[in-house]
């Protein structure tokens, strides 16, 4: 049953990392919920990945998130316009609207002037193309090198998640797009306190659990809200907590960060 859940989640991993042209080995694991950082030991395992970053409060990470959100504010229109010069004039009047109408919609949420931010972005493919790319423009879109500098990083994001380019083919402008946002307060944690790598003040008993291969292991378990910043957990251990459960594999090492977080060392 673990092995066919964790297959599952490889699969998502893979089309949010590999699919893309990213490398999964070149970053961290961060896994929540209430069981995400049960499986995340093998997922990381399976991928390469070096290190897992498993927040404090796991299990209400997506809520955290929500209450620290910004204010987003988007629109778009579909033009199918070649992408030369004698399509910018079209192009540069939809991003002033846009522009205009992120501006309105950040002002009617009352969010301060000087936290207003706009990024524009223009759909792109080759002519004849089923799927189009968001490729992001900075700057002005006024001349033949603003236009030759979006098309170029067409093709690089092309290259990039398709592994191919072709800097002859017609390339077309599907859509022009923009994406306002309104920086949130910040918000502050609180750092938990300090102690050695000697986590016995967490230490709540044992249970036998079972691991790759299912061989069973006696496993000692923490208590998470016990934990001190820079103890240091060996796997395999258990680390329970209000709302979540992490696992720390056999020759994983887990520390604890100044905030809650464990960060976990594969290899």
């Amino acid at each position: 049953i673990i092995d066919v859940a964790n297959a599952n989640m490889l699969r998502i991993l893979r089309v949010v990392s590999v699919a893309r042209g990213f490398d999964p080995r070149d970053f961290a694991l961060i896994p929540f919920g209430g069981g995400g950082p049960l499986h995340a030991g093998d997922l990381a395992n399976e991928l390469g990945i070096a290190q897992i970053v498993v927040p404090a409060n796991s299990g209400v990470f997506s809520a955290v998130g929500l209450v620290m959100s910004e204010i987003h504010a988007g629109f778009s229109r579909t033009v199918l316009l070649r992408a030369v010069p004698e399509s910018l004039p079209a192009v540069s009047h939809w991003f002033e609207q846009f522009v205009a109408q992120c501006h309105a919609a950040l002002e009617r949420e009352r969010v301060p002037e000087s936290a207003w931010r706009v990024a524009r972005f223009l759909d792109m493919r080759y002519a004849r193309q089923n799927f189009e790319l968001e490729i992001p423009v900075n700057g002005t879109l006024e001349s033949q090198e603003d236009l030759d500098a979006v098309i170029a990083a067409f093709h690089a994001t092309h290259t990039q998640i398709y592994g191919h380019s072709d800097l002859d083919a017609p390339v077309e402008i599907v859509s022009v797009k923009t994406r306002a946002s309104g920086e949130a307060p910040p918000v502050q944690f609180r750092p938990i306190a300090t102690g050695d790598e000697d986590p016995h003040q967490a230490y709540v008993g044992s249970r036998p659990a079972y691991m790759g291969n299912l061989v069973r292991v006696e496993t000692p378990r923490y208590d998470r809200s016990k934990l001190k910043a820079g103890n240091v957990l060996t796997g395999p251990a258990i680390v329970d907590s209000f709302d979540s459960t992490c696992l720390v594999l056999p020759g994983h090492v887990a520390t604890v960060g100044a905030l809650g977080e464990l960060v976990i060392r594969t290899r």
